[in-house]
């Protein structure tokens, strides 16, 4: 059994764990909305890829890779979407347009995927937040797996977007190679809903803020 003094001390070093991810994502988006995407390009094809920015011409955004670390991964043709189904989660609906990877040699240490859900009814960001956040936190009810909210629903108010995003920690054992933090963000134009889903392990977190960060703040719609 530990003492009072080892819990007391780890008790601390906990508390300090915490409160570096809460303070990093309170300043997530303090730059959001200020970098310019890359000018399109000359190709008519409906997605493509240049200078690590990724431009979907039918569901009109783009999206940016901050360095060439990152892996893009993403649907050559885009089909119709598939219409939002209201018996399953908003992470379901999501309808997969690009993956992001970065990796530490053979090990994938950050996860992005953006997508667009076809609304089945008018939605805010703020509601589609909400509601993804009640969702996940009732799967995981038990003392063992709680998802645990480093940040609370936080509204974006950048100059080219508006949006709404929360961060929160995983259970370790709902990943085969842990990324319990994740990211979860969105956005609404047109009856399209926008996410942007980021995972990565908690040790590189800080280390990978700022990839984040310009990612996240690269989202942009396209005319």
């Amino acid at each position: 059994m530990l003492s009072p003094g080892r819990r007391s001390k780890g008790h601390l070093i906990l508390l300090a764990i915490a409160l570096a991810l809460a303070s990093g994502a309170m300043v997530l988006f303090r730059r959001f909305g200020a970098s310019e995407p890359s000018p399109p390009p000359t190709t008519t094809a409906p997605v493509s890829v240049n200078k690590l920015t990724y431009y979907n011409r039918p569901y009109h955004f783009t999206i940016r890779a901050p360095s060439n670390d990152w892996e893009i991964t993403y649907n050559q043709r885009v089909d119709s979407l598939r219409l939002e189904k209201p018996s399953v989660s908003i992470l379901e609906n999501i309808n997969p347009m690009l993956e992001m990877k970065r990796r530490d040699r053979e090990a994938v240490i950050a996860f992005v995927q953006a997508g667009v859900i076809s609304l089945g009814q008018p939605r805010t960001p703020h509601s589609l937040a909400v509601q993804t956040l009640t969702e996940m936190q009732r799967d995981f009810r038990s003392a063992g797996d709680t998802v645990r909210v480093v940040q609370s629903i936080t509204p974006i108010s950048g100059a080219k977007v508006q949006g709404a995003f929360f961060v929160v920690e995983m259970p370790q054992a709902t990943q085969p190679a842990p990324r319990p933090i994740w990211i979860n963000t969105f956005w609404v134009r047109n009856q399209l809903g926008y996410a942007v889903i980021c995972q990565t392990t908690k040790s590189d977190y800080a280390y990978l803020r700022p990839d984040l960060e310009n990612i996240l703040g690269s989202f942009r719609y396209l005319q």
